[in-house]
């Protein structure tokens, strides 16, 4: 551009701005700080505390004089603005605090933080900046940004919340009758506020406006188009009562600042200003001022791909010092110094990002980097000119330690799942092509790797939106410089997934046929006073028996789980360059070796808060100690068996041993006295076969009727060869099994038939009559309450009599609204239902008025759950004004309005 043409720019927008000053009423400009407006649309806030609490009283601490002087001009015009109010009944006072500015001149700055910690919440409504900056068409060419001057004094306070925004100076007290600055709802209103103040404007503008809290900005395709909407909106914001600053306003320009942000057609890139503070920003030398660092460079992580990882080494830094240490110092490590450089680096290298075009689709490449450890995508479009792709936005996050345990293939997944959640608040549900290196609907449809419910039906969720198409991408991935081997090269997920959760790929949970080895290893872990004692043992079959191998008793502290882990140990490294198989009783070992080791291994043996595992150094030595022997396989089998199998009685010999290590066995003898009587030593087989004998003919009958045959020698048995007990000796075998240890039905049965080898017809019923007269069960056993049978609710006379509500939650948003009423006629099974934003009792009151009760006329019952919502005041009383009955459904209990339940499903099912 030659300087005659850039001299006519410029001459063009000079004389554009001065037309415009020309139409536009001089009461909108603000003349000085405290020329404050008034919005003439805004109602009176009204501030409630959170219950329990009181306006906070905090004293102004001691101000040098030259700060009090210095906001003393400050205070006289916001008197006169009326911003301000001298009060000589205080409620409540919090400190100022003069902040000086670079011109030697002094801001206000009142101290709110006690007032915010006692106000009442309410859900805030401002949007996030880099969404909002997506509404910029791409067409638009030429942009006017205001900055409106005292936005939230322009609010006025209603009468009773002004008390709370009390404070001190010079001996005098005062108190707000507007929003003030500090108050933490003060963004959030206004910016409904001026929302309010702009709806519709669309309809009267050939241009596109956005607004974020007090700064607009105006976009559009031509100059003049520009002019002439600015002039139009300046008007409506000064006949409102809005002021707004002259000296920041940016009219008609062809690259402005906004929100950070510099603007032009089609693009957006970091303002010189805040890339100059980055640049100028010193080394943090405590966790606030690290944090402050963070927090300016995140505003731009956009323009940075992988920012997560880079500010990684310095997250590490502020968790080794602890958050809450705001004021201690840093200790900086070498990582950590070069991960600041290289983010102050990359940021003032910061390419432009493109603005999205909605007419075009958008690819979104996902990919993991560190080693795995981050996920980072990049969201472009197509240029549409034979190019690469332009990005739109970057996109990383951490990896958690739960997910740092999954298989690389699966962590893609996720990434793709928490990068697609990010890149939404762009895409707004336009189509998106998700590419990456790995066959992801392989891994949910036919991966045999375990995740939990959740997480699986979050990932089909998103396999199923209809704007999402995913690819697996046969080119370069520009969310990678440099992919990893798995990632770039051809590879099955599937079985990359299997080899992952798997120690050793010829780890064998069944046992090796002719193995050189076989052990069986057991723990054992008893109290003895006031600490555990544990021992472990390891047992191989010799000759004719089983012999122990080793026994000792493990250091403390000492547990059962641990005794197993070092038996599995030690008989793995007892089997070194040997084919064996190794047995245990024990899940939670079993488990060790064959899942959860391989995923605490890929974790670094953390939970998920990142504190080591329990038994962590074990564990670590058993997952060294499995890859010594030559082939192995860790078999499970059952404990406290009775029969002669081999497995079974070396699995006992284990157990006996590591008992007898700890003398366990000779406690073990103490324990078992008792004055029961002991059926097996004073009754014999002769005793049963003259018990059967003197048994009733009725009572023979039943054991007919039940199966049961009497043999040659004239004893009864059943079906399964057990002994049939006659009802003189049932009642002494149950007090027998019940014991001294009053153990519950289900082992009593267990010992009748499994240990003493008999059976009796109504044995489960006559061993409840015996326990339910034992004296000691009755005092401590929780009893059973009373089964109510199913009740019945009578049919309704008619069609829109008797209504069902309930609320279906959808998940994910559709345009803001989340959650779906039902309500169901009882008698025509007849359903009406509309989305809203919230569930509460106002969407159910103005659903039921507006819409049912209006077209249906008054039903003569509703019935609901216990939601809060239905139980409300607010719905209570419009119901009780009506004359319609409520019926609320017991607790926990979806089957009191199995009606609605059943239309929810299937609502539900055909939107989806």
């Amino acid at each position: 551009m030659t300087h005659e043409s850039i001299f006519s720019v410029n001459s063009d927008s000079d004389c554009m701005r001065e037309k415009m000053l020309q139409q536009v009423p001089e009461c909108l400009w603000s003349r000085h700080n405290t020329d404050i407006g008034l919005v003439k649309s805004a109602q009176p806030v009204k501030v409630e505390l959170r219950p329990g609490t009181k306006p906070p009283w905090k004293n102004q601490y001691p101000l040098k004089e030259e700060a009090i002087q210095g906001i003393g001009p400050q205070i006289e015009g916001l008197l006169r603005a009326d911003v301000l109010g001298i009060t000589l009944n205080p409620q409540s006072n919090t400190p100022l605090l003069p902040v000086k500015k670079p011109d030697e001149t002094y801001r206000m700055v009142h101290d709110l933080r006690a007032v915010n910690e006692v106000v009442a919440d309410f859900p805030a409504d401002v949007p996030d900046p880099h969404t909002l900056l997506a509404q910029i068409p791409p067409e638009a060419a030429y942009f006017t940004v205001l900055d409106l001057c005292g936005a939230f004094f322009s609010v006025p306070l209603s009468v009773e919340s002004r008390g709370l925004f009390g404070f001190t100076y010079n001996g005098q007290f005062y108190e707000y009758k507007r929003l003030p600055q500090g108050f933490k709802h003060s963004p959030h209103i206004f910016n409904k506020v001026l929302k309010d103040d702009l709806a519709g404007i669309d309809q009267v503008l050939n241009s596109t406006v956005v607004q974020y809290v007090d700064d607009i900005i105006i976009c559009s395709s031509t100059k003049e188009i520009c002019h002439e909407d600015s002039i139009k909106l300046l008007q409506i914001l000064a006949e409102r009562g809005h002021k707004a600053s002259q000296k920041k306003l940016q009219y008609c320009q062809e690259k402005v600042v906004y929100l950070g942000q510099t603007i032009t057609q089609g693009h957006r890139s970091i303002s010189d200003s805040h890339l100059e503070a980055i640049r100028k920003a010193p080394k943090p030398r405590t966790v606030r001022e690290m944090m402050t660092f963070l927090g300016i460079a995140g505003y731009s992580s956009a323009w940075v791909e992988d920012y997560a990882s880079l500010t990684g080494p310095l997250r590490g830094m502020i968790k080794d010092t602890g958050t809450a240490q705001l004021h201690c110092n840093l200790t900086w490590t070498q990582g950590g110094l070069l991960a600041f450089e290289t983010i102050k680096q990359r940021l003032q290298e910061a390419p432009a990002l493109a603005l999205p075009d909605y007419s075009k689709n958008f690819l979104l490449y996902v990919s993991t980097s560190v080693g795995g450890r981050y996920a980072c995508a990049v969201l472009c479009q197509p240029t549409g000119t034979g190019m690469s792709p332009q990005p739109v936005s970057y996109y990383s996050t951490a990896y958690s330690e739960v997910e740092l345990g999954l298989p690389l293939c699966y962590r893609v997944l996720v990434g793709v799942y928490l990068m697609y959640d990010k890149a939404s608040s762009v895409t707004m549900g336009y189509p998106v092509t998700i590419l990456t290196h790995h066959s992801l609907r392989n891994l949910l449809n036919y991966g045999k790797y375990t995740l939990t419910m959740p997480r699986l039906r979050d990932y089909y969720r998103l396999l199923e939106q209809e704007d999402v198409t995913l690819v697996r991408c046969t080119t370069i991935n520009p969310a990678e410089n440099l992919p990893t081997p798995e990632d770039g090269e051809p590879h099955d997920c599937v079985q990359e997934a299997e080899k992952y959760s798997r120690l050793r790929s010829d780890l064998q949970a069944f046992p090796l046929h002719e193995p050189d080895l076989e052990y069986w290893t057991d723990g054992s872990c008893y109290r003895i006073g006031d600490k555990l004692c544990a021992g472990y043992a390891v047992v191989k079959f010799q000759g004719n028996g089983f012999v122990v191998e080793v026994a000792e008793v493990i250091p403390q502290p000492a547990s059962a789980q641990l005794a197993e882990l070092v038996g599995l140990t030690e008989a793995c490294l007892l089997a070194e360059d040997k084919r064996v198989t190794i047995y245990t009783d024990s899940a939670y070992a079993h488990n060790v070796c064959h899942l959860f080791g391989a995923v605490w291994k890929n974790r670094g043996f953390k939970k998920t808060d990142g504190s080591p595992i329990q038994h962590c150094a074990q564990i670590m030595k058993l997952l060294h100690a499995m890859m010594r022997p030559k082939e192995i396989a860790i078999a499970k089998c059952a404990a406290h068996k009775s029969d002669i199998s081999r497995v079974t009685q070396g699995n006992k010999a284990a157990d006996e041993a590591a008992k007898a290590v700890i003398g366990a066995d000779k406690m073990g003898r103490v324990l078992l006295v008792s004055h029961e009587v002991d059926l097996e030593d004073n009754i014999t087989l002769r005793d049963v076969i003259l018990m059967q004998e003197a048994a009733s003919a009725i009572d023979k009958q039943l054991w007919l009727d039940r199966g049961a045959t009497q043999d040659s020698t004239g004893l009864w048995r059943n079906h399964e060869g057990l002994m049939v007990a006659p009802p003189d000796l049932l009642g002494l075998m149950i007090h027998e099994a019940h014991g001294p240890a009053h153990v519950a039905r289900g082992e009593v049965r267990r010992k009748i038939t499994k240990e003493y080898g008999f059976w009796a017809p109504y044995l489960l019923e006559q061993i409840d009559y015996v326990i339910g007269r034992c004296i000691i069960c009755l005092k401590h056993n929780v009893r059973r309450g009373v089964m109510v049978p199913p009740g019945h609710i009578p049919t309704p006379k008619g069609p829109m009599r008797e209504l069902v509500v309930d609320f279906v939650d959808m998940i994910r948003p559709v345009g803001g609204k989340r959650y779906m009423l039902v309500v169901v006629d009882r008698f025509s099974r007849w359903p009406e239902a509309c989305p809203t934003k919230r569930k509460d009792a106002q969407s159910v009151a103005k659903f039921l008025c507006r819409e049912v009760i209006s077209r249906w006329g008054l039903p003569d019952r509703i019935s609901s759950d216990n939601g809060k919502e239905f139980v409300d005041k607010t719905v209570r009383l419009i119901l009780q004004k009506l004359g319609i009955k409520q019926r609320l459904g017991a607790i926990y209990h979806p089957q009191s309005q199995g009606i609605c339940e059943k239309m929810n499903g299937v609502l539900k099912n055909r939107i989806v």
